[in-house]
């Protein structure tokens, strides 16, 4: 994922130390000059950016009771997923998040998360789209809506004739 922060070494021998750049999101590698662009192979993740993905259940994909939940957005994966429950999860958008992904396998194993809704339903594909951009849509806690004007407030008419 873009957001994971990894840890690398250098071919080149010099020390690499992890950190985000300042001009920009990816990351920077400090040591050793020369002009050469640095190269260098992962040696460890420091921290992964894994989050919830929706998903839908690819019914042919059945070995026993593993699935493999494939992802709306193409660039993650299919997810392994074990779920005794398929029969009610077909047709339906899921919540999928990612466990791990050992280096011997082909996919990342991850467990269901909830329903989101039928495949197709408007509210159901809304709420995925909102949640493949990473948009909060929990509902206000007491606290905000409590910060709240009372029902029928309108803008008074010196505030609208000042604008």
């Amino acid at each position: 994922d873009d957001d994971d922060l990894v840890q690398t070494d250098r071919l080149d021998g010099a020390q690499v130390v992890p950190e985000m750049g300042a001009d920009t999101a990816e990351p920077a590698m400090r040591g050793g000059g020369g002009g050469a662009r640095p190269s260098g192979v992962v040696v460890g993740i420091v921290r992964r950016a894994w989050r919830p993905y929706a998903c839908v259940l690819d019914p042919d994909s059945a070995m026993g009771s593993q699935y493999l939940a494939e992802p709306l957005d193409t660039r993650i994966p299919k997810i392994n997923l074990t779920t005794r429950q398929a029969d009610m999860l077909r047709g339906k958008l899921i919540l999928v998040s990612v466990d791990l992904w050992d280096a011997g396998h082909r996919f990342p194993t991850g467990h269901y998360v909830r329903t989101l809704g039928a495949v197709g339903d408007k509210e159901a594909e809304s709420e995925a789209i909102l949640i493949e951009h990473e948009v909060n849509c929990a509902p206000f806690s007491p606290q905000v809506q409590a910060c709240l004007p009372a029902k029928g407030w309108t803008i008074p008419e010196a505030e609208i004739a000042r604008r």
